[in-house]
Parts: C-alpha cells; structure tokens; sequence
C-alpha cells in the first residue's frame, strides 16, 4: 500500500432561470429579465501515512459563484435606510490540515 494518496474532484454548473411571463397590456413592464448562475468547484486532498496508526491529511477547496441576477448586488432597503450590497463574482478558498490516528 502506498504511503501517499492523493484525491481531486471537479465540478461545474451553468444554471439558467428563464421567466416566460408576458403581461397583456404592455410587454415590458413587469417582466423578469432571464438569470444564470455559475457554480464551480475544485477539491483536492492528499494523505499521507507517516506511521501504520498515524496519517496526514491536507485538504484544499476552491468555490468560485456567479450570477447575472439583477438583484444580488442591489438588495432593497431596511427599515432604516440601510442597503446590502454583495459582489456577483465570488471566489472562496479553504485550507485544511488534520491528523489521523487509527486504532490497532
């Protein structure tokens, strides 16, 4: 058995939201512009055995978020005034380090 193993995964998604609302008096008030959503992810991960009882394990997450939705950067205003604003492009990274220790 090898002392190092190694994992990685990838993943992707193009979300689209189509509205196909049409309003009878006049077409272009009131209807919702289609939306997408990009959702991407690498995870990778190594172990290592230093002992038979004793490992290591380094883990790296890599999230990456887009969207073209109108209202994610423009959020409506609280009570007091107060707005929310969030980026439309996000991109999330994690680094894990453990160790691992197995019974005899």
């Amino acid at each position: 058995m090898s002392r190092l193993e190694l994992e990685a995964n990838l993943s992707y998604s193009d979300i689209t939201n189509k509205y196909k609302q049409k309003v009878l008096v006049d077409p272009q008030t009131n209807t919702l512009p289609d939306t997408s959503f990009q959702l991407g992810s690498l995870r990778w991960s190594a172990m290592y055995a230093v002992q038979k009882n004793l490992g290591l394990r380094l883990d790296y997450i890599l999230d990456r978020f887009k969207t073209d939705e109108r209202t994610w950067n423009r959020w409506e205003r609280y009570a007091d005034r107060t707005r929310l604003s969030q980026d439309t492009n996000q991109l999330v990274n994690f680094i894990g380090f453990l160790g691992i220790t197995r019974g005899n």
